[in-house]
């Protein structure tokens, strides 16, 4: 939070990323469906380190 990135609980238009593994679950799916980019945390550490 932080870097001004929030927790929710649920996936929705608003997201702007879902950080997921390889079994993402329902999340994953819906994320995929509603086409949030979906992160690895590799990824995320990229991120914040720029």
């Amino acid at each position: 939070m932080a870097h001004g990135g929030a927790v929710a609980g649920s996936v929705s238009g608003k997201t702007s990323f879902l950080l997921a593994g390889e079994k993402g679950g329902g999340k994953l799916t819906q994320a995929m469906n509603l086409g949030v980019a979906v992160i690895s945390l590799a990824k995320l550490h990229e991120m914040l380190a720029n």
